[in-house]
């Protein structure tokens, strides 16, 4: 398997999470304690290589996890028992999507193809002929065993690096060393359009949110956008510091794409200014150390974020809900960006005033290179390299709770599967300070 090939998947979510507008100027008492504590609810084992991608499915009740053993494994969040091993390619696997339904899951293999399985929860094989459901299956038989491949994708000529499900249709995106991203279409089981993306390794890809749209990124340091009805280039933002460029995340408005390199930053892209409004550093944080375990620590002097050789997902998660949780408070929630490091944690950042807010360490001995979000719920999963072959699901109980209390305190089934958070913003917006000193750069055609 590649050297960079390690990747995590944090799937579609496409509830939409704003933007503290609050004032950037945070007090040394709020970048000492964050606001988030997470603690551990389940660890996982099963895969006997490294994992490189997870995604919780849509409804939030079953997590998918892709591993360097060549199968991709789904796990139930009720009870964190192991429910299928999907078995079939020759080669890792890089990356993994769920369809939109949540009863399909697509992974991206080193074997140069693609293959997307059923795994319809709770082991039932029928096909549900609503609409919905019709609209992103791949096929209209009922005999389908979960655990099954309905579809082999094959046509690129190298490792298959990445891999998105359209949230709106039945198209697959997939990337890939032969440095092109392909377009397919699930349901006929053929390759829609190829596009010559990029000069190097095409190491991420993402649909925005409603499918009109396809983000691309690589080891040449470029972010291209591309048209989905006519494969047209739209737009090519190049990164400042000209690193490569790793993985890509628009965020759930599709307003803003957040870019990571491997360069140890994550630079927040404005994609309608085609300009980076918002960079996030390795900075070494003054506050007072936190004692360090396998729940959320506070930030400690001498800890450093670090990303120079993997393929490491960034994406976003929202921050715990006030202690008197009403409507008006519900949008008042900040928002963070979580990414995994070689340093064996995973740092979140205040998406606002760019600070490092907090540090989960103590549970990973290699770099950690998956890291999931769940789409309603303030669980997140992370797992790590081939010395530590556990997969983490840790569930956040918020300030006003101790550790003890926060398994305890993790939601049901019920709570899982609910629409989503409550209150939440379509709109993301960003408060750009006059002294914030990112770089910009303009869009090229």
């Amino acid at each position: 398997m590649p050297d960079l090939s390690a990747f995590s998947r944090d799937g579609k979510d496409d509830a939409s999470i704003p933007l503290s507008s609050a004032n950037p100027a945070t007090s040394s008492q709020e970048a000492a304690v964050s606001p988030l504590n997470y603690s551990p609810i389940f660890t996982l084992y099963g895969h006997t290589r490294s994992c490189s991608s997870l995604a919780f499915s849509p409804d939030g009740l079953l997590l998918a996890s892709a591993s360097a053993d060549k199968t991709a494994k789904i796990w139930s969040l009720r009870t964190g028992s192991l429910l299928h091993t999907l078995r079939g390619h020759r080669g890792g696997i890089s990356q993994l999507a769920w369809s939109p339904c949540g009863r399909y899951v697509v992974t991206a293999s080193d074997d140069r193809s693609l293959a997307v399985w059923s795994v319809a929860p709770g082991g039932e094989a029928s096909m549900e002929s609503s609409a919905e459901h019709q609209q992103h299956a791949p096929s209209s038989s009922s005999s389908t065993t979960p655990g099954s491949v309905l579809r082999h994708l094959q046509g690129h000529t190298s490792y298959v690096f990445c891999c998105a499900w359209s949230p709106q249709s039945n198209l697959i995106a997939s990337g890939s060393f032969d440095e092109t991203v392909r377009v397919w279409d699930v349901s006929k089981g053929t390759c829609h359009r190829t596009i010559a993306a990029h000069s190097e390794a095409v190491t991420d890809v993402d649909f925005n949110r409603d499918g009109t749209l396809i983000a691309s990124c690589s080891y040449d340091g470029l972010i291209r956008l591309w048209d989905v009805p006519t494969g047209l280039c739209l737009a090519t933002l190049p990164q400042p510091a000209s690193s490569p460029t790793t993985s890509i995340k628009f965020s759930p408005s599709s307003t803003h794409l957040l870019a990571s390199s491997l360069d140890s930053t994550l630079r927040l892209w404005d994609v309608g200014l085609g300009r980076v409004v918002k960079t996030y550093r390795p900075e070494r944080e003054a506050g007072r150390r936190g004692e360090e375990g396998e729940g959320t620590t506070t930030i400690g002097g001498g800890r450093m974020y670090q990303n120079e050789k993997f393929a490491i997902k960034a994406s976003f998660v929202l921050g715990p809900s006030p202690a008197h949780d009403t409507p008006s408070s519900r949008h008042q929630r900040r928002t963070y960006i979580v990414a995994g490091s070689e340093d064996c944690r995973l740092y979140f950042w205040d998406v606002q005033t760019r600070r490092l807010a907090a540090v989960l360490g103590g549970h990973h001995r290699d770099v950690v290179s998956a890291v999931a979000v769940h789409p309603t719920q303030p669980i997140l999963a992370s797992a790590a390299l081939d010395h530590d072959l556990a997969i983490k699901v840790y569930f956040d109980a918020g300030p006003q709770r101790s550790r003890e209390d926060g398994a305890a305190g993790a939601p049901n089934e019920a709570e899982m599967a609910a629409e989503g958070h409550q209150g939440q913003a379509d709109e993301m917006k960003i408060e750009q300070e006059a002294a914030d000193p990112v770089a910009t750069a303009p869009v090229a055609q």
